[in-house]
């Protein structure tokens, strides 16, 4: 394939592993809570949580050049077939490619139930060391990403036998946890007789969305391959005899296949620990992000984040669809950026977790670990290193009470112009919608000095004047002691209902970014000094799930954060939970390719007056900015980073503020 372009989120896993790694070990939730927001080939992230299924289409052929037409997305709805139908034809192994094969043997007996009582049957490998890449003594196809062969540790973990079927994937759907696969020729979901089939035509986000939906995680690399290979190094997971029809899904000639086979029918190709289709039938997205080779790989199991400006994650174990047998090997590794029609994904549990103590915003008392957070404190005063800080002193005076009378403190921020969009001078991270780097003239306006809260939002609810947001997996509302958390899992018009019933207003997306960064062009609301867990509330790659949000495994009480205070004295910019604005999304601030001309060529430039970006009649989506607490990309945690979500989708990652004009 050789294409282009953690563990967060989980529920409790098995004996309480981690999500990318897990959440609390106990019972898994419904819903699956990630905002699910990722970059196309471009540099363009998409939501993962359009309500009505419809998705952008990016398909492509293995080696990145061609393209294959699926047909329109289509919204999937309850009256399409239930995707949980077995197929019944018989295939001989010789293929001949007809996409209706029906199988009703998935191979080797399922080595167990899954831990956490959904998905797929999972087997277990051991901990220990194995040989990772390509071994040149077996393999003389072995690629420059594949090296170099080296050993890495792995500790112990489970896998599913098999990759994700389409029938799995669209139980998360229908339960709400999950957004619709994308549909279309070449996709399986929403298709009764490719139920048995390997969900595709979803992205590295969604894979991982659905894998937190049933308590676990994505498998890292290492952890692929291992299960893949075992620890001899061999070639293929059956070994290092020939590649052939028997044993992996492929179109490579006797076997010609024209599509994707149900899971589990090459019982031939089973690997040493028993996961069948490791080679061919679908690609499969694993934890880490791409790098060119192994140099400097991790040798301790985990996944490898992605390096800055990386766009791709990594997906291995090749395709049904490929001519060329080099891209059907254990070590075969490629990136991608795509919800491919020739990607799929398995997830992975650990068999334990690590607790976290947790003292963010409290001073004395139980640390959640059989500890005691360290000295006390009074409000508006916060526990901070060991010691004692005033929140009021480190947010300035240009904070104060909401001239509404309504909602919380409000920031002054002065009329002028800023630099917005992304910096290439300070920030080494931007992408194509960040760009051009650009002047815009606010008017003078206020903005919450924090974002809006559960309990804050309850005052709304009670009055009658909003509606009731998301419940379930990494939702705050409903959850006890998270009262005054950012309110996450509402909608754009949940956030514009009660903005107004406080009097007030989303903010435009200029006025969010420069009451971020000020008019320097900084990278972040603090300066351009690192991203650490001192100034923003996120998630760190390569940890468990308990350990995102610095530590606590959720978002953090809004305000806890001072050091990441942005000039104006506002807080909670970056991190913690996404924020709603009032634009509609564009692609970029220059969409006609104009040089950024404001009002030249049609005019399709963003305005540079401050004003709300919105079209007539409104896109489909909106705008959201500021990253979140389980977030692992830094670049997804920049002042100038925007991405969308379609405004009836309640993510578990947006939150909001409001703002006004100045008075």
């Amino acid at each position: 394939m050789k294409a282009n372009l953690g563990f967060v989120l989980c529920l409790l896993f098995m004996v309480g592993l981690f999500l990318h790694r897990c959440g609390d070990g106990g019972t898994s939730s419904s819903d699956v809570g990630d905002a699910g927001f990722a970059r196309d080939g471009d540099g363009v992230r998409h939501d993962a949580s359009l309500d009505d299924g419809s998705q952008p289409t990016d398909d492509r052929d293995e080696d990145g050049g061609g393209t294959e037409d699926n047909g329109d997305a289509q919204p999937v709805d309850g009256a399409e077939g239930d995707g949980d139908l077995p197929d019944n034809d018989s295939d001989s192994g010789q293929d001949g490619g007809t996409d209706a094969d029906t199988y009703t043997d998935r191979g080797p007996p399922p080595c167990e139930t899954s831990p956490t009582a959904r998905g797929g049957n999972m087997c277990p490998v051991p901990a220990g060391p194995f040989m990772m890449g390509c071994n040149a003594s077996v393999d003389d196809e072995c690629g420059a990403e594949e090296n170099p062969y080296h050993e890495a540790t792995v500790p112990d973990f489970m896998l599913d036998a098999f990759p994700v079927t389409a029938s799995e994937y669209r139980a998360c759907v229908l339960s709400g946890g999950c957004p619709a696969a994308r549909t279309g020729e070449s996709c399986n979901y929403g298709l009764s007789e490719k139920g048995e089939h390997p969900i595709n035509c979803l992205d590295w986000d969604r894979a991982r969305g659905y894998c937190i939906w049933v308590g676990k995680r994505l498998p890292t690399e290492a952890e692929w391959e291992k299960a893949a290979r075992g620890t001899d190094g061999r070639k293929y997971p059956w070994g290092n005899d020939s590649l052939d029809c028997d044993h992996a899904v492929m179109s490579v000639a006797p076997c010609n296949r024209s599509g994707t086979a149900p899971v589990g029918s090459k019982p031939a190709g089973a690997s040493p620990y028993q996961f069948l289709d490791m080679i061919g039938n679908v690609w499969q997205w694993v934890e880490d992000g791409w790098h060119e080779n192994y140099v400097g790989a991790p040798s301790d199991g985990s996944a490898w984040s992605p390096i800055p400006s990386v766009l791709n994650m990594t997906v291995r174990g090749g395709t049904w669809k490929t001519d060329d047998p080099r891209f059907l090997r254990a070590s075969t590794r490629s990136p991608d950026g795509y919800q491919d029609y020739l990607i799929g994904f398995r997830c992975a549990v650990s068999p334990s977790q690590i607790c976290v103590p947790d003292c963010a915003g409290k001073c004395g008392g139980d640390d959640g670990c059989g500890g005691t957070c360290p000295n006390n404190c009074v409000p508006p005063q916060i526990c901070w290193g060991g010691g004692v800080l005033n929140v009021c002193g480190a947010v300035g005076q240009n904070c104060g009470p909401s001239p509404t009378g309504l909602g919380g403190d409000m920031c002054d921020v002065p009329a002028g112009p800023f630099m917005m969009g992304c910096n290439v001078k300070v920030d080494d991270e931007c992408a194509a919608e960040d760009l051009p780097f650009h002047e815009v003239s606010v008017p003078e306006f206020r903005i919450d000095k924090l974002p809006v809260t559960v309990a804050e939002y309850d005052e709304c609810r009670n009055s009658g004047a909003c509606t009731a947001p998301k419940t379930g997996s990494y939702c705050n509302h409903g959850v006890a002691g998270r009262e005054n958390h950012p309110l996450d899992c509402v909608g754009w018009d949940q956030a514009e209902a009660y903005c107004l019933w406080v009097g007030k207003r989303l903010p435009t997306e200029a006025e969010w970014e420069k009451a971020a960064r000020g008019t320097d062009g900084r990278k972040y609301p603090w300066g351009n000094d690192s991203l650490d867990c001192e100034h923003a509330v996120w998630c760190k790659g390569g940890v468990e799930i308990a350990q995102c949000g610095c530590g606590r495994g959720s978002t953090a009480p809004v305000g806890s954060k001072p050091l990441g205070t942005s000039p104006f004295g506002v807080m909670d910019m970056i991190g913690n939970v996404y924020q709603w604005v009032q634009d509609d999304w564009h692609s970029s601030y220059d969409t006609d390719n104009d040089g950024y001309q404001v009002g030249g060529d049609n005019g399709k430039d963003g305005p540079s007056d401050g004003s709300a970006w919105v079209d007539n009649p409104r896109g489909s989506d909106r705008t959201i900015r500021g990253g979140n607490w389980f977030e692992t990309n830094s670049w997804n945690l920049r002042v100038s980073d925007r991405t969308w979500a379609h405004p009836k989708a309640a993510p578990a990652g947006p939150g909001f503020r409001c703002a006004m004009d100045g008075l």
